[in-house]
């Protein structure tokens, strides 16, 4: 690793970070749709500038369970948030396209989810230290 990956890697978690703010000033006003793609995108954007830190070329991608698929490569551990990241997907997809609002969030949905973000946050970023 580079020190073009790793400020690159830490422009990724800035945004991230951006995002999962954005999402619990939305949770505060009980926009649930609004949080929940926000959640989406912070996860999105640590996968991503942790895949960036360990060499991969960058995609567009917006499906968690895809981004999982690539850091699972690196570190199996990952595999342990694939069906909460592949329930997150969702949210992002809720909040673009009416066709798939079919059902309702709660607020629990989007409490886990946010739960799950901090948990991603927190595994990819002790990679600056390994």
């Amino acid at each position: 690793m580079g020190a073009k990956e790793y400020n690159e890697m830490e422009v990724w978690f800035g945004i991230a970070d951006d995002d999962l703010l954005r999402a619990s000033r939305l949770m505060g006003f009980d926009d649930l749709v609004g949080a929940g793609m926000h959640i989406q995108q912070a996860i999105e954007k640590y996968l991503k500038g942790y895949l960036v830190f360990k060499g991969w070329k960058l995609k567009r991608i917006h499906n968690l369970g895809e981004l999982l698929d690539y850091a699972v490569d690196y570190d199996s551990s990952f595999q342990e948030f694939f069906d909460g990241c592949i329930r997150i997907t969702d949210f992002y997809l809720r909040g673009r396209y009416p066709e798939f609002i079919s059902e309702l969030l709660v607020v629990k949905d989007i409490e886990d989810a946010y739960t799950l973000a901090e948990k991603i946050r927190d595994k990819v970023k002790q990679e600056r230290s390994i």
